[in-house]
Order: structure tokens, then C-alpha cells, then sequence
């Protein structure tokens, strides 16, 4: 009996069962399928691997696996592009119920083709582990595709392009002393074709001609020529039912739709060798050049000697590091290489450079502007019993996210009308911008200095106010956002004397959801002529708003900048950031010095604003605030915690005496002198400007920072 696995694509309507009643048992041939196949997110198909066997009667003779062709596909949600083509990830509006056909997966379904009842074998575990970051797909590739259909006898397209027939079943023979069409039906014939090419391995496919072939020594020998004695004959069979049966080899070869040459490999393997054909030797010959473990290891070394990039609004729990955006992995290997030559050392090539980059760090290219939103990434990958779980929360969410546009495009409609005395203001700090860059490849291995650039964007009037500073005149925290945000508030009392002013912005506690910048805005709204100051955090995750634009201009304008040479100094900043927006009106920069900034913890201090508990003596959590508002001449101020909810009420003070009021406060410098960087950062700046790389024009800034 000879039986084996096929594939379901290969035999979906043969069936023993459906065949002409005529035929007898006796002429079964046995051959079964066992085949998953799976259907992804976007209602394809894949196969799993399947496992083949070749068994002659009950002896196990060899085995393999098929791998079908697997395609990942990804689905964007394209409602939430942000300015400047960022994506944030939003799960609004999508279905996660067991009929949505962009999340749900379906059970597996199982797909099976049986010829006759044949023991049958499960399939091996296969372990499908991934790499975190690009690593190859060797059965995707189009040379091991190619391969993949010229082994299951499909038609394929050469590496030339040349297109390449399906094998086919070719006619028997038709005078022949075995009577080989009397032995075998077309169907029989049609079964061992599909059988064969199902293996869809040349070594495979040669371990079952094998079984078809039988070697003998010469029983009777006549000599034709003397000088080519023949020492071995060689004879081929099919085994039905048990039952070997004598063929010619016409009728072996067209029958499986090969060729002389690949029988000839055969038979020549079992004249030579133990009867069992050798694997496939091509590409196994063990001469690969290897590299050394030093070359490896000096890839290592150069990719830790690039200075990772701080990110602007990134995950605290993340692996991921941070490199120039300038750069690319080509552009690495290059500088490698060129240090390893002016060396004269080994170079690794490209291909080992960017397999240890990608598969030995966890490194990318640019700097996320946002942060994903934690509770949907949680809920999308939560499991079908989770997902019950989180329903309502999720739910609960979403709503909170659709009620704080809302509530900020209901805010923006009020400022802009006639009359109005209601500013609405939205907030940021841009991605950090480092100096020096430019296309010198040196700028990428010293540490530079950054530039800091928030911007408050008015709503009524559509203008942008913009407050620069570089890390020696202060850093990014809660004391110059607070400060920032105070003197835009100075501006506005003077603008727009007695208003009612909104802030918007992203839930960042370390830069403005806090108790500082709290106390400065009751100290605003007593100190100037504001009526009131509202704070509305957007949602986490979901905080997309105008500001967005601005920070999109700026960084389209410093990128046309660096086509025509490079960044040096902060100046060079602040006259692209003026000349950022063309149409409208242009963004105004206010350069910051060290002695601008405010001491706002001083401030905290003296001013003690209760922020433990409200009214009704419930505790106050600041990090789960939606809005705060304080309103002048008020012994008390409002809050929620949900977009929804009403107001809450705490006091101002909870202890009686003598109390300090904005009045009688003045605020101080937080700051007494620069701020220095770091020794490491300030001598590589020099040493770029040194040798040149920075113009000597530059040459009193960096001396002096």
C-alpha cells in the first residue's frame, strides 16, 4: 500500500467514495490529507504545515512538511492621522464584537480530503517565534516561493520571468510487454501524480521514486560493446494495494509527469550508495565564508557609540531607544566602514551590520510624538473573557474621549462670538530640536544640545505664541511650561482685559498637571484682570488638537532648512519658527533667558492651595482630573474628574490664621545663573567645532554655554 498526506487544494473532488462503482477494493490506493487551514483578520487563507508521509506496506519510510505561503496583513486606522502625518492609535471606531470582520478571529476551521480509511498522523507542533523587530522571512522570499511551486509541480514564473507549465500527467504507453494500462486506471494514474507533486520536496520526491525503483545485477549477459560492460539493470513498479506491480519506465515517467534526468539522479544514487538516496547537497558544500566574532563585535560597539535621542512624550516602560532621524542604517554602515579601513581592519558587510541592528537592539529611526493610549492597547489584546470584563470601562472611555471634543469644539464655537469675553488656548512642548545637525555624518556620534519650543495657540484670533529656550537656560518641567503659560496669561489680561480663559491640553503630569502650575493659575487669576482660568485635559491617547498644526509648520519649514545646510545654534531655530507660516498670521517667539523662568515650587509653598480633599472631605487625585477652574475673588475652586459629571467644589485653604494671598506674593527667578550640560556633551560640541565641522562663526556660543 502506498500512502501519503496531500494538500486539500490538490485533490478538493477526488474522493474513493465518489469513483466508478466498477472498481474494486482490490484496486484502492490509499492516499489521505490532513490540512488546517486558518482564515486571518482579512479573510484569507493560510495553511498550516502539513506532515507527508511515504509508507511501502506497514513500513515507515520517510517524512517531511509543506509550508504554505502566510501574509501579514495590517490594518490602519486612518480617523486618527494626526498634522503631519502622525498616527495615534484610537479604537473608537472599532468593532470588537465576535461579527466584526476587522478585529474578531474566527475559529480555525478544519479541511480534510480522504481517499480511503488510512492511519492517519497528526502534525507536529510547529514553533512560529518572532523576533521583535524585521526579522527575516525566508519562505516569503521570492527565490524560495519560486522553489516552493516548481516542487508542488505548479506553474511559476523563472528568475528570468520566462513562465513556467504546471506538470501534467502525460499519456501512458501503448505497446509495452507489462501491460502497465491494464495494471493502473487513469484515475489510478491521476491519484499517484497528485500523490507525488503533493510532496512538494525534491528530496522528498526522490525518496518515492525511490520506492518505484529496484536495482538487479545482470542475470544474462550478451555484449554489444565490450569496452561499456553493463553491470546493473534496473526495473520500476508502483505498489497498489499492497502489491508491488511490475511498469515499464515510459510508462513510471509520464505517469508522474518527470523527466530522464531526474529519474537518472535516482537510480544512479542507488547504484552507488546504500539503496537510500543522498540529500540535496547544492548550497551545503560548508565553505560559507563566516565572519569573525571580532568583526561582530566591532558592528556592537559602533551602533552603541551613536548617542541615543531623548523622546518627547514617551512610554516610561518601553525598551525602545532613540536615534537621529537623519540617519539610516545605510548611512551607519558607511561611517563603520570608514573607520574600519582607515584602521586596517576587517569590515563586517551591510548585510551583518543591519541583521545585529535589527535583530540585537531595539532601535528606531524617530521619536514618537505621542503616547498610544494605554487602556485601548490593553483592550485590544485583551482576550475574548477580558474583553467582557473591560466592556464597560472601554465603553466608559470612548464616551469620555467623544465628550472632550465636544466640549472643545463647543468652547472654540463660544470664543469666536461677537462679544464674547472667552479665550480658549491649546498648549504643547514640541519635540525637542537639537543642535548642531546638518549632513556631516559626525553630528550623529556627539551628543547635541537641545532645543525646547512651546507653543500656545489662540483659538479667538488664530495666532500662535511661541516660548524658546535651549537646556542651558532651563529645562522642560513644570516650572517653565507653568511660567511659559503665566506670561501668555499676562498677555492676554492686557489683550483682553477681564476674560474667561481655557486651557487645553494633554494629560502630562509632570509639565502641567500638577500642583505647581495649579497654584500659578490661582495666583494668575487674583494678580491680573482674568476673570476665571479653566484647565480641560484631553483624554490620554486621544489628545490631538490645533496645536498640532503649528508644530507641523515649524517642522516642515526646518526640514527644507536642512536641504540647503545645516542647524548650528538656537538662532537659527527661532528665525525658522518666525518664518514657519506663511499665510496668516505669523507665529511670534519670545526668546527665554535663564532669569525668566519663575520658581513655582516657591510659589507652591507659599500660596499651600488644598489639593487633598474637597468639600465633603473626598480625597482629591490630581492625576485623574478632566478639568480645574479657578475663578477670582472665590475662597474655593471647581473640578471634575469625569467630562460628565458635575462640579466639585474644594476650598482653597483648610487652616485658619494668618494666610498668604497673590497680593502680597512676589514671584522669583527660579534660577540664578545658566545651567551647565554635561562635561561629555560640551566637549564633543567643541570638537565638532574644532575641526571645523562647526563654522568658527558659532564659535563665542558654544565657548560660553
Amino acid at each position: 500500500m502506498l500512502g501519503m498526506t496531500v494538500p486539500d487544494n490538490l485533490c478538493p473532488d477526488f474522493n474513493v467514495n465518489n469513483r466508478d462503482d466498477k472498481q474494486t477494493n482490490d484496486d484502492d490506493i490509499s492516499v489521505q490529507c490532513d490540512e488546517v487551514i486558518d482564515t486571518d483578520i482579512a479573510g484569507k487563507t493560510s495553511s498550516s504545515p502539513t506532515i507527508f508521509q511515504i509508507m511501502n506496506e506497514n513500513n515507515y519510510i520517510n517524512e517531511g512538511y509543506g509550508t504554505g505561503i502566510v501574509q501579514d496583513y495590517i490594518d490602519f486606522d486612518k480617523e486618527n492621522e494626526e498634522p503631519n502625518n502622525r498616527i495615534v492609535d484610537s479604537d473608537a471606531t472599532k468593532d470588537f464584537s465576535a461579527g466584526s470582520d476587522d478585529e474578531y478571529m474566527p475559529p480555525a476551521k478544519t479541511a480534510r480530503c480522504s481517499i480511503s480509511s488510512s492511519s492517519s498522523t497528526s502534525p507536529a507542533p510547529i514553533n512560529s517565534k518572532r523576533g521583535k523587530k524585521r526579522e527575516r522571512n525566508e519562505k516569503n522570499w521570492k527565490q524560495n516561493v519560486r522553489k516552493t511551486l516548481k516542487n508542488l509541480g505548479k506553474d511559476y514564473d523563472s528568475k528570468k520571468g520566462d513562465k513556467k507549465e504546471a506538470k501534467r500527467i502525460k499519456s501512458p504507453c501503448s505497446r509495452c510487454k507489462f501491460s502497465c494500462t491494464d495494471k493502473f486506471t487513469n484515475d489510478d494514474r491521476q491519484q499517484i501524480f497528485e500523490t507525488y507533486w503533493a510532496l512538494g520536496s525534491l528530496q522528498r520526491q526522490r525518496d518515492f521514486l525511490s520506492t518505484c525503483v529496484t536495482i538487479q545485477d545482470i542475470t544474462c549477459r550478451r555484449l554489444k560493446n565490450p569496452a561499456k560492460p553493463r553491470n546493473k539493470n534496473s526495473w520500476f513498479s508502483f505498489v497498489k494495494q499492497g502489491q508491488t506491480k511490475r511498469i515499464c519506465k515510459t510508462f513510471l515517467l509520464n505517469t508522474l509527469g518527470i523527466g530522464q534526468r531526474t529519474l537518472r539522479t535516482v537510480i544512479e544514487a542507488k547504484s552507488t550508495n546504500s539503496g537510500i538516496p543522498p540529500s540535496d547537497q547544492r548550497g551545503r558544500h560548508g565553505k560559507h565564508q563566516k565572519t569573525s566574532p571580532e568583526v561582530v563585535e566591532s558592528v556592537r560597539q559602533h551602533i552603541n557609540t551613536v548617542p541615543r535621542v531623548e523622546s518627547h512624550y514617551l512610554r516610561a516602560n518601553t525598551s525602545r531607544e532613540f536615534i537621529d532621524g537623519g540617519l539610516t542604517l545605510a548611512a551607519l554602515h558607511r561611517d563603520y566602514e570608514n573607520k574600519r579601513k582607515a584602521a586596517d581592519k576587517e569590515v563586517a558587510t551591510l548585510y551583518m551590520y543591519s541583521q545585529i541592528f535589527n535583530t540585537e537592539f531595539n532601535i528606531s529611526f524617530f521619536i514618537p510624538k505621542k503616547d498610544s493610549c494605554n487602556f485601548c492597547e490593553s483592550y485590544k489584546h485583551a482576550t475574548s473573557d477580558k474583553k467582557i470584563e473591560l466592556e464597560q470601562r472601554y465603553r466608559d472611555h470612548l464616551k469620555e474621549k467623544a465628550l472632550s471634543r465636544t466640549e472643545k469644539a463647543k468652547d472654540i464655537e463660544i470664543s469666536r462670538t461677537p462679544g464674547s469675553n472667552l479665550i480658549v488656548a491649546i498648549y504643547d512642548l514640541q519635540a525637542q530640536l537639537p543642535v548642531p545637525i546638518g549632513n556631516s555624518s559626525a553630528f550623529y556620534y556627539k551628543s547635541k544640545l537641545n532645543c525646547y519650543n512651546f507653543t500656545v495657540t489662540n483659538t479667538k484670533n488664530k495666532s500662535t505664541s511661541c516660548y524658546f529656550w535651549y537646556e542651558s537656560l532651563g529645562s522642560k518641567g513644570s516650572t517653565e511650561i507653568g511660567t511659559c503659560v503665566y506670561k501668555f496669561l499676562e498677555q492676554i489680561a492686557e489683550e483682553y482685559p477681564g476674560s474667561d480663559v481655557i486651557f487645553y491640553s494633554d494629560n502630562c503630569c509632570g509639565q502641567q498637571k500638577n500642583r505647581y502650575v495649579f497654584n500659578m493659575y490661582h495666583y494668575a487669576v487674583e494678580k491680573l484682570e482674568i476673570t476665571s482660568v479653566c484647565h480641560k485635559f484631553l483624554i490620554s491617547g486621544h489628545s490631538q488638537n490645533e496645536g498640532d498644526n503649528a508644530h507641523s509648520l515649524i517642522e516642515k519649514a526646518i526640514k527644507r532648512a536642512k536641504k540647503s545646510g545645516g542647524i548650528y545654534v538656537p538662532d537659527q531655530y527661532i528665525n525658522l519658527i518666525r518664518g514657519a507660516k506663511i499665510k496668516g498670521k505669523p507665529f511670534t517667539v519670545q526668546e527665554m533667558h535663564w532669569n525668566s523662568f519663575y520658581d513655582l515650587k516657591f510659589l507652591a509653598e507659599e500660596l499651600n492651595v488644598n489639593f487633598s480633599k474637597n468639600i465633603h472631605g473626598e480625597p482629591i487625585k490630581l492625576t485623574e482630573l478632566t478639568m480645574i477652574k479657578f475663578t477670582k475673588n472665590s475662597d474655593k475652586y471647581k473640578y471634575k474628574m469625569s467630562f460628565e459629571q458635575d462640579w466639585l467644589e474644594a476650598k482653597l485653604k483648610l487652616t485658619r490664621g494668618r494666610k498668604k494671598t497673590p497680593s502680597n506674593i512676589n514671584l522669583r527667578s527660579a534660577y540664578n545663573s545658566k545651567i551647565s550640560i554635561s562635561e561629555t556633551k560640551k566637549n564633543g560640541l567643541l570638537q565638532l567645532l574644532r575641526s571645523n565641522i562647526i563654522p568658527n562663526y558659532y564659535e563665542y556660543f558654544f565657548n560660553n554655554l
